[in-house]
């Protein structure tokens, strides 16, 4: 008989405290039918353990392999129910998949807030309505990445709350073209019916509320510009929503701020995120050719023009 002092995690015999009962050696040697003492040749009956090595070295034996407790795939082959477990297996990997989504997601939707300094009150909104976008895509349409519904999906939540939002900086901070953005505000209505009938107005002023805070500028300006914008709002409301406020914007200053020399149009529409030719094409067609006033040259060279229309506006 022996006696086993200490047996360690390996199964080398030299690493087995293991003493031979009959002689009191120590110089024992492992064979297939177990350990046996060299110098008296007793057969010592303890057990030899078999140890398998696990399948990640930093990981204990008994540990758990994987995200799921189904089995490995060999033993789902096994089974009478293999099929069935097979059927449960993808599914254990489908929810995994949305999970995985869902943090990415969440992450992208914290990074783009951050960035902007957009209201972090709103994340859970626009993660809600993220979901939802998802859900109405097909799969395999590149839309469902994260990386490029994220940032429609806060575009869209927020201007329907008539949050300001500028969507050229939102665009420098995604991983979405500005051709793929403007192909999916065409089909919105498919997602998100209600936005068509939004508050563009409020919007707006929004918008012109801002300039006239960046540029600082008086509340006349506001009020100015409010005026035009209700008087001609449906003459210049079939375009962008930025694209009227930089117009209605663009014509107050020209006419009634002309003594701020080092505010220009050119600075307005880089604030918007727009360009001074979109502006003074908006002129040209809403403005001058709506009302039949020959002579349009360029925005600033008809200032006196645009400026008697306006006064008629504002009487």
């Amino acid at each position: 008989m022996a006696t086993c002092k200490n047996v360690n995690k390996s199964t080398n015999s030299n690493d087995l405290k293991i003493k031979c009962d009959n002689c009191s050696s120590n110089n024992i040697k492992d064979h297939e039918q177990g350990y046996v003492c060299v110098d008296c040749g007793i057969v010592i009956e303890s057990k030899i353990f078999e140890y398998h090595k696990p399948y990640e070295d930093k990981r204990v034996q008994h540990a758990v392999l994987g995200g799921t407790t189904i089995g490995t795939r060999r033993e789902r082959l096994r089974t009478v129910a293999s099929s069935r477990l097979d059927k449960l297996n993808k599914l254990h990997c489908i929810q995994d998949s949305k999970k995985l989504v869902n943090i990415k997601a969440r992450s992208e939707i914290k990074r783009i807030f951050e960035h902007l300094h957009l209201p972090k009150s709103q994340s859970n909104l626009v993660l809600a309505r993220f979901k939802k976008f998802r859900a109405c895509l097909r799969p395999g349409t590149k839309y469902r990445s994260p990386e490029k519904l994220v940032p429609l999906t806060i575009y869209f939540c927020l201007k329907i709350r008539n949050m300001s939002i500028n969507e050229q900086e939102l665009l420098e901070v995604s991983k979405i073209t500005k051709k793929e953005f403007n192909a999916f505000k065409l089909q919105i209505s498919r997602f998100m019916p209600e936005y068509a009938e939004r508050n563009r107005k409020e919007y707006v002023l929004q918008k012109i509320m801002e300039l006239r805070e960046h540029f600082k500028l008086n509340m006349e300006f506001y009020y100015q510009s409010k005026t035009i914008m209700y008087r001609l709002w449906n003459v210049i409301n079939c375009t962008k929503d930025d694209v009227i406020a930089g117009v209605v914007s663009s014509m107050v200053l020209l006419c009634f701020y002309k003594e701020r020399e080092d505010l220009t149009v050119n600075a307005l529409c880089s604030k918007l995120g727009i360009r001074m030719s979109t502006i003074q094409s908006q002129v040209k067609k809403r403005i001058f050719d709506r009302f039949k006033i020959p002579n349009f040259e360029s925005l600033v060279k008809s200032t006196d023009d645009l400026r008697k229309v306006l006064l008629k506006l504002n009487n």
